[in-house]
């Protein structure tokens, strides 16, 4: 975990975000809040790429791998093109944040109450293959948010920049 005064340090030489947490924990509207302070933003939304990108790919542990690294390459792409990436993801592992953290790119969890989450979205009772259900989200030594379902979820993603 970080305290705030590295986190200060890290705003100034920061080239992108990458948010991750379970389905339904406020990765979108995190997105959402930060696009607003940042320009020349680029959106990296997971979900959209699975759509459009990794159709060909699973829910599985190996896939979500995969998934990983595709979302990286376009975050580096974002970079060289003098873009700010935005991430979200599902999931997250030790080595694409450690390829971040030498893109500076900060990467941050999303966390938020699974009994809440899983009231709001049925993937938790239908699917398999859940990340936060069948899979275990990898624990990662890095900055978390806390989403509450209130407006101190908003101050703590403000307080980023």
């Amino acid at each position: 975990m970080f305290n705030l005064s590295e986190l200060k340090i890290q705003k100034n030489k920061r080239k992108g975000i990458w948010f991750y947490g379970l389905a339904g924990s406020g990765k979108t509207f995190a997105s959402k809040i930060f696009k607003k302070k940042v320009k020349n933003y680029f959106i990296i939304d997971g979900h959209n790429i699975r759509k459009l990108i990794s159709y060909d790919l699973g829910y599985t542990e190996a896939d979500r791998i995969i998934q990983l690294k595709r979302v990286l390459g376009l975050v580096n792409l974002s970079i060289e093109n003098k873009t700010f990436p935005i991430a979200t993801t599902v999931t997250m592992n030790n080595e694409i944040y450690n390829r971040c953290l030498k893109m500076d790119v900060e990467v941050v969890e999303i966390m938020r109450p699974f009994e809440q989450i899983s009231q709001i979205r049925p993937i938790y009772k239908n699917d398999s293959n859940v990340v936060g259900k069948d899979i275990e989200l990898t624990s990662i030594n890095n900055l978390k948010i806390f989403n509450n379902g209130t407006s101190t979820f908003e101050d703590e993603i403000e307080k980023l920049f």
